[in-house]
């Protein structure tokens, strides 16, 4: 296939942990007007599937969730032409559920709420107007639009309701990717494609969500990160729990795989 592209998007598992737009790692992405700025990390496995392809453009944001990789996702597609549809293959890192997009109507900007990193029990904000200008985390008591989507965030939100956008978003995502012919594979963090929470959310029993999940075509899931390690055991980790330049190639390898097995690199 002449011009293959390769379109990336997810979390640190996909974008890599180096700080966001230092000098030293600040890196611009560009495809048909579309600019995209963002650490670089080459050793992450996009990366390294650049030999099988012409262009990758690696859209991916470390500490994300799903909410935020479905907007920049049809961003992005808004600026490929009917023509390129069949020249790009997509692979899609799906996050943690609790990391969940909020939208200020009135200046249209984005903010994600999720557990403080220091405190489990309480939340924390991050704002930004672009994708490529974030703001500094915002503790609660600090602004009062902040407070209101952390409290409805805490008081609203579960297990339940986290799951079940999740899984919508999946259904948003193969539904465009689908009706435009595009190629594609769904991946995640970790456990199985069968389950999108973790263990440590003590996701309650709902009809509602099986119900959701018999209707999910897993045509185009592959393993998630951890289950495609677990052969391997720690070795192909770091010490914050990201793969490795080890894990990272072996994951490219794997992907690689899975697309030869649909033949898309023919």
């Amino acid at each position: 296939m002449a011009n293959l592209k390769l379109y990336a998007n997810g979390c640190s598992f996909t974008h890599g942990t180096v700080p966001f737009v230092e000098d030293d790692h600040e890196y611009y992405q560009m495809y048909n007007g579309y600019k995209y700025t963002a650490g670089y990390d080459g050793t992450q496995w996009p990366w390294l599937l650049s030999q099988k392809f012409d262009f990758v453009f690696n859209h991916a944001r470390y500490g994300t969730g799903v909410d935020r990789l479905v907007r920049t996702t049809f961003d992005f597609l808004n600026h490929i032409e009917p023509a390129e549809y069949n020249d790009w293959v997509f692979v899609l890192q799906l996050s943690q559920p609790h990391r969940r997009e909020y939208t200020s109507g009135e200046t249209e900007r984005f903010g994600q709420v999720y557990p403080s990193f220091s405190d489990p029990t309480s939340f924390v904000m991050e704002y930004r107007y672009t994708d490529t200008d974030w703001c500094d985390i915002v503790d609660y008591g600090k602004s009062r639009e902040s407070d209101s989507a952390m409290d409805f965030h805490a008081m609203w939100e579960n297990d339940i309701s986290l799951r079940l956008n999740q899984i919508k978003n999946i259904f948003v995502l193969q539904s465009v990717l689908e009706a435009r012919k595009i190629k594609y594979l769904i991946t995640s963090m970790m456990r199985t494609d069968k389950d999108f929470v973790y263990d440590y959310d003590h996701a309650r029993q709902s009809d509602t969500i099986a119900s959701f999940d018999k209707l999910i075509d897993r045509t185009n899931f592959v393993e998630s990160v951890e289950i495609a390690m677990l052969s391997y055991g720690r070795s192909v980790y770091k010490e914050d729990g990201h793969l490795n330049d080890q894990g990272n190639r072996i994951f490219a390898n794997y992907i690689k795989q899975e697309m030869e097995k649909r033949n898309w690199l023919t």
